[in-house]
């Protein structure tokens, strides 16, 4: 089994590699970060004060790409491997394969998520690099806790990917289930807005729980509480995606 999953996950890893257009989202998220270092010396300018300091730059930009960009790309990239190869017929040829469909599930999320974490790793890099640039060594002293905030954006970004997989088993239309993806993280984001008690309800909200983590940390009870919450939707995603992976008839 343990075999069997590995060698699934390199394959669907190499999938995703193959694409150019998810290489291409790395350089331009990479740009992006580099590029988002002309409004921070803007508003610097323009108030007269330090809003925001260069030596956690890498920190300015990560609620961005983690709520903004990266949700999009795991909807594409789990749109792909599942509604795009089940239209195209393409995943009959893996379920021939000697190899369990919870396996093939569980390896294709494995591989969106490596691909999230490479282009966080590369906006982490950036970010740090940017930092260093304008600020010299004392961009170097945040370093351990601005990683540990990047891992832990992981954890929730994991959440997103098996809702993304659940919901790519409704379809076999790629558009639709993007767009089902994003509408319904829309609706979830807004609903946040208008009804502020459902911001620690919803999954969409834990995308920034490094906050908890990082800083001024709150409770251990709250903690737990929201810890139990993100992996008990993670739970529920999963296991409700790959049920209906398992039944499915490709």
């Amino acid at each position: 089994m343990k075999s069997a999953l590995s060698a699934v996950y390199c394959n669907e890893a190499a999938k995703v590699g193959a694409r150019k257009k998810y290489t291409v989202f790395v350089i331009l998220g990479a740009l992006l970060s580099i590029g988002g270092i002309l409004p921070v010396i803007f508003l610097n300018r323009v108030a007269g004060v330090m809003i925001i300091n260069f030596d956690a730059y890498y920190m300015w930009v990560l609620p961005m790409f983690a709520e903004v960009v990266l949700p999009l790309l795991i909807f594409m990239a789990a749109t792909d491997l599942f509604a795009a190869e089940a239209h195209d017929g393409v995943i009959r040829a893996s379920l021939t394969r000697p190899v369990d469909r919870i396996a093939l599930f569980t390896g294709k999320l494995a591989a969106v998520m490596t691909y999230a974490a490479v282009y966080l790793g590369c906006i982490f890099l950036t970010g740090l690099i940017v930092s260093f640039i304008m600020t010299g060594p004392d961009a170097l002293w945040p370093i351990l806790a601005g990683l540990g905030s990047y891992l832990l954006t992981l954890v929730p970004l994991a959440v997103l990917a098996c809702f993304a997989a659940l919901v790519a088993q409704t379809s076999k239309s790629g558009t639709l289930v993007m767009l089902l993806c994003l509408l319904i993280y829309l609706a979830a984001k807004v609903v946040t807005i208008f009804i502020p008690v459902t911001t620690e309800l919803l999954f969409t909200s834990f995308l920034g729980w490094h906050k908890l983590w990082i800083g001024a940390a709150p409770s251990a009870g709250k903690l737990l509480n929201v810890t139990l919450t993100v992996l008990g939707y993670g739970a529920l995603f999963f296991t409700a995606g790959s049920m209906i992976f398992t039944r499915k008839d490709y």
